[in-house]
């Protein structure tokens, strides 16, 4: 899948194939996951039995890859990894909201806002704020509200 992929790009594109090959399964990569996502959200949440979703397939999805991507989301095994990560999500004191940009381009656009150094725990501290600038949690507002605090001392 992911060759023919390739062989498809390199028919239609003119690029670095070095650098650019990297990227292009990276890029196709999250394409993919997304693409799953959006699948299982809009077809597979209901909870419905196999028979039920067979009979909507998605018109722009195969019937033979529809079917097999039931039976992977509705596996036991599946099923199983999905408690799991419920448990562990619930788990957590803080929740990261810093999307898919780096802690170092975090950094660097800081530093030119702020137009001053910042430290690593600055750039950490964004990363449980939300849009609206609340925290995502409790445990995460003490946490900031105490490394200001001890950097203030320094």
């Amino acid at each position: 899948m992911v060759l023919d992929s390739m062989i498809i790009l390199k028919e239609k594109f003119s690029f670095n194939y070095d650098a650019g090959e990297y990227w292009a399964l990276k890029i196709l990569g999250k394409s993919w996951k997304r693409w799953k996502y959006d699948l299982r959200t809009k077809y597979l949440v209901s909870k419905k039995l196999k028979k039920e979703l067979l009979e909507n397939t998605p018109p722009e999805v195969d019937d033979v890859q529809w079917s097999k991507f039931i039976d992977h989301y509705q596996s036991d095994r599946m099923k199983e990894t999905s408690e799991k990560n419920t448990v562990k999500r619930k788990k957590l004191q803080i929740n990261h909201t810093g999307g898919t940009k780096s802690n170092q381009r975090r950094a660097y656009e800081m530093e030119a806002e702020l137009r001053r150094p910042v430290c690593r725990a600055e750039v950490i501290v964004t990363t449980w704020l939300r849009k609206d600038e609340t925290y995502s949690t409790k445990y995460a507002e003490n946490m900031a509200v105490s490394l200001y605090r001890f950097f203030t001392q320094l």
